[in-house]
């Protein structure tokens, strides 16, 4: 018997603040910003990835970084020593993976 478990808040922003942590800032000198009520007005500028996920529970996760943000984030996640050596496609790879993650 399989039993399904729909995630509660609590639980998500447990598994973002793991995911956080441990891919882009281990040292635990920037920690996550959870928005718990993200409204509709995403920047023009904004980077955006989406996941769908369906089965128990169906939803999307879905990060939207500043520009500045989503570069160090990919500086980070990349292990690229210095935030200016991040390229366009570093930013889109970095936050697609942290999505996927």
């Amino acid at each position: 018997m399989t039993v399904q478990h729909k995630p509660n808040t609590e639980e998500l922003v447990s598994i973002a603040e793991m995911v956080w942590s441990s891919y882009l800032d281990p040292d635990g000198v920037r920690p996550l910003v959870v928005d718990p009520a993200p409204g509709w007005g995403l920047g023009p500028t904004d980077v955006v990835a989406t996941v769908a996920i369906s089965g128990a529970w169906d939803g999307r996760v879905l990060l939207s970084f500043s520009p500045p943000a989503a570069r160090r984030a990919a500086a980070a996640l990349l292990a690229i020593a210095e935030v200016d050596d991040v390229g366009e496609g570093d930013v889109a790879d970095a936050v697609g993976e942290l999505a996927n993650i």
